[in-house]
Order: C-alpha cells, then structure tokens, then sequence
C-alpha cells in the first residue's frame, strides 16, 4: 500500500530540503514526486509501508511545530528591529 506522507505544491524549497534531510537522517524509506508545471498532480513525499508511514508522518508533525515557531520566532525578531511592517502597516 502507498501512503502520501506530504504534498509539495506551495512548498519552498528550503522547506523540503529540510524534510529530505530529516527523512535521510532517520533513514526513513521514502520516495518522492515532482509537482507537474500544470499542476494536475501535486507532488510529494510517499512511502508503501503503513508501520513507516506512522514514523514518518511522528517526524513530520514534530518538525513543522519545530519549523512554524522558528518562522514565528524571525518575524518577531524583523518587527522588532524594524525590518518588516506590523499588522497595521499593511
């Protein structure tokens, strides 16, 4: 059975240079596939066994609480130091 761990489509690249290390790194049996140019398939990361895909999906939910406090965490670091526009700068 294949099961879809991630889509691609909207994902940075930095974003799924990171996955790929992180799946590398815990030598996670994944596969992955490219997002078409005319966006009929999505993309993303797969593995076909249901016992890997519960590890890798563990890994994924840990990482992207671990990725969205960084990006939390330099915005508020920008606006602090005046390098990007508050909510009502927009």
């Amino acid at each position: 059975m294949t099961n879809h761990l991630m889509n691609l489509r909207h994902v940075p690249d930095d974003e799924a240079d990171e996955i790929r290390e992180l799946f590398e790194t815990h030598n996670v049996s994944y596969y992955e596939t490219p997002p078409s140019r005319w966006g009929i398939s999505m993309g993303g990361f797969w593995v076909h066994d249901n016992e890997e895909a519960q590890r890798a999906r563990e890994l994924l939910q840990t990482y992207q609480q671990e990725r969205l406090q960084r990006q939390r965490d330099a915005y508020e670091e920008d606006l602090a130091a005046g390098r990007v526009g508050g909510f009502w700068h927009r």
